[in-house]
């Protein structure tokens, strides 16, 4: 018998977060993110109603292998207007999620870890961020709740975990 696992949740977030897509690509704001994983992501932010929108990224580590895919999505509040240069935004969601399917089925890079594993964060940060011209710089500080599944082991957490990324962003449309 087969046994589901875990770390399926990450593609039906993916799925579901790409058929979230606008019609209109203009109103997408793309960014590169650097997190505390050492993940290099791709995202972009979509507009809702009023100050309120959702993102979502993809990315990998170099540290633990790009065979370590992680992602995320979460809902913005924008405090602040986006006319203004300097930005606050308030997130709540999943700031990150990770998992890895690969290790020691069918290659062993690291050899602490020996099983596949999948390991999500829930939680809410405080984005600050600095608007020039049609670009945004941003520092995402927060705090979340951990848990983490492998194979052998099983469960572990919940923990707390602090939240620290740097981000670009750029607008597609003036």
């Amino acid at each position: 018998m087969v046994r589901p696992r875990p770390a399926s949740a990450g593609v039906v977030v993916l799925i579901v977060c790409a058929l979230c897509l606008p019609r209109d690509v203009g109103a997408l704001q793309p960014y590169i993110e650097l997190n505390q994983m050492l993940g290099v992501m791709i995202g972009a932010e979509v507009p809702l109603v009023g100050e309120t929108a959702v993102h979502g990224s993809i990315g990998a580590s170099p540290l633990a292998g790009f065979k370590a895919i992680q992602y995320s999505a979460a809902v913005v509040t924008h405090l602040r207007p986006s006319t203004s240069s300097f930005q606050v935004d308030i997130e709540a969601g999943m700031p990150l999620a990770y998992f890895d399917l690969l290790e020691d089925r069918y290659v062993d890079w690291d050899d602490h870890v020996d099983s596949p594993y999948a390991g999500w964060l829930f939680g809410g940060s405080v984005v600050w961020g600095y608007r020039h011209d049609r670009r945004q710089y941003s520092l995402q500080t927060g705090y979340s709740a951990w848990w983490e599944w492998q194979d052998d082991d099983g469960w572990k957490g919940p923990g707390g975990i602090v939240v620290v990324s740097l981000r670009y962003a750029w607008r597609i449309n003036r």
